[in-house]
């Protein structure tokens, strides 16, 4: 069984609580970088927010985001091994 680990996420999506962006559930977002005090991270659901805010269709680049990790709830990832939902 291979280890949850911050260092394994980039390039990955994954699930994660963040109330300053949505205070309800969580959001997908793709780890881009890791520095000491937080993440980089890409967002679909915000890029498609700004995208609207802005009043624009498209932009030349996608954005990323900078969360500090205080604002982080929690990160879900998954281990290699099967989950059942027991009855």
């Amino acid at each position: 069984m291979t280890k949850p680990s911050l260092a394994k996420l980039v390039g990955k999506t994954v699930a994660m609580r963040i109330p300053a962006m949505k205070e309800e559930g969580p959001i997908m977002a793709i780890v881009h970088a890791i520095e000491e005090s937080g993440l980089w991270v890409e967002s679909e659901e915000y890029t498609q927010d700004a995208l609207s805010v802005f009043g624009v269709p498209a932009t030349s680049e996608t954005p990323v985001l900078f969360i500090p990790f205080p604002q982080i709830v929690c990160i879900m990832d998954y281990l290699d091994v099967p989950a059942i939902r027991t009855p």
